[in-house]
């Protein structure tokens, strides 16, 4: 059985206790919360200048200091605190939890919301993912919300279908990305590694390209 998520079009996030301290950053940055404070403007300019340098002027990277405003506003560093304390099997571990940033001034998407939100869809232990069902428990401990839930149980080759139509987050009215699919019960292959997989709406990606061109 699976649980398929409405894809939704933000930047990655991630928000972690390792060893006690708390850092927030991306699927491929993650710093202290004293590190945005002293250096967030200065790295931003320098993701944009990377970014020209690229021949990329239409890729928007939001500032290294919007992870560190969505942790205060969500105060996620008092709350995975509490979330470790609350649960036994948490006690002590090492955790890390995912997200999605959107809205205004992230990506082209803003699902009709004023400022950056989040949603949250994994939580890592120790190294280890946790099973969708567990997740919820802690999601709804955390009072974060999580992106939509097309379906969960058996999949079946019609479910493509529930990449097409429009975004299911309250306000959107355009488009829907895709969706996230995952086995409600994590697992690995070991040719793959975990078992999760990503489907892009086509009629998204004609979009994209009736807008920006063909990719090259």
């Amino acid at each position: 059985e699976v649980v398929i998520l409405c894809k939704i079009h933000g930047c990655n996030s991630r928000f972690a206790l390792i060893n006690g301290k708390f850092y927030c950053g991306s699927h491929s940055v993650a710093r202290s919360m004293a590190f945005f404070d002293a250096k967030s403007w200065y790295k931003h300019i320098y993701h944009q200048i990377q970014s020209l340098l690229l021949r990329r002027p239409k890729q928007y990277i939001p500032p290294p200091s919007i992870w560190a405003n969505i942790a205060k506003e969500y105060n996620l560093e008092e709350k995975l605190r509490n979330l470790q304390g609350a649960f036994e099997e948490l006690k002590e571990k090492n955790l890390i939890l995912f997200g999605e940033i959107y809205g205004p001034g992230i990506q082209k998407l803003t699902y009709g919301v004023t400022k950056p939100e989040l949603r949250i869809f994994d939580l890592c232990v120790d190294g280890m993912y946790v099973s969708w069902n567990e997740f919820k428990k802690y999601a709804e401990y955390l009072t974060l919300r999580v992106p939509p839930v097309l379906k969960e149980g058996p999949f079946n080759k019609e479910d493509i279908h529930l990449a097409k139509g429009t975004s299911l987050l309250p306000g959107a009215n355009h488009i829907r990305e895709g969706f996230v699919i995952k086995p409600l019960r994590e697992r690995n292959r070991p040719k793959l590694g975990r078992v999760i997989l990503k489907y892009i709406n086509d009629d998204y990606l004609l979009k994209n390209e009736d807008d920006e061109g063909p990719a090259h």
